[in-house]
């Protein structure tokens, strides 16, 4: 997922006990690789390797999600 087949053979990266105990050097690691890709790539590369993953929605993109669901509801000032 990160490109770096050197990393992925790095006996401090190789298990998530490891990966804590750097965590400062695995979120940089993480944090360079996504800021480098652009969004649509991301997502197939995190597909791709069968990685859960969720995008965060600013407040635009929130307003047309296809799971939002909108109801009225009846206050004293009307609906």
């Amino acid at each position: 997922m990160l490109g770096d087949r050197a990393l992925a053979a790095d006996p401090d990266f190789a298990t998530n006990v490891e990966r804590v105990r750097r965590r400062g050097e695995t979120d940089a690691r993480v944090q360079a690789v996504f800021v480098a890709t652009d969004e649509a790539a991301l997502t197939q590369k995190l597909a791709a390797a069968d990685i859960a993953f969720a995008r965060v929605n600013d407040t635009a993109l929130l307003a047309v999600h296809p799971h939002l669901r909108r109801i009225e509801v009846g206050t004293p000032s009307g609906r």
